[in-house]
């Protein structure tokens, strides 16, 4: 089975079955969704950092260097 093979349980994987079954969390996901939609967040990879600098898309580490001010 493709899940005991990555490491997820028979019973972790009912367990996830059942809270998409009873939409468990919907609500913090549509959260999530309508805070990235808030940001312009489009697409992935996409960095929020100190809720300050969002950096878009792939980045190099110079990129993050400044960032951080080194």
């Amino acid at each position: 089975m493709w899940l005991v093979h990555n490491g997820i349980t028979d019973d972790a994987a009912a367990e996830h079955k059942m809270r998409l079954i009873k939409s468990d969390g919907i609500e913090k996901v549509e959260l999530g969704q309508r805070n990235a939609e808030k940001l312009g967040i489009r697409g992935v990879p996409f960095f929020v950092i100190n809720e300050k600098v969002n950096l878009s898309g792939l980045q190099s580490p110079n990129g993050f260097m400044k960032v951080f001010g080194y």
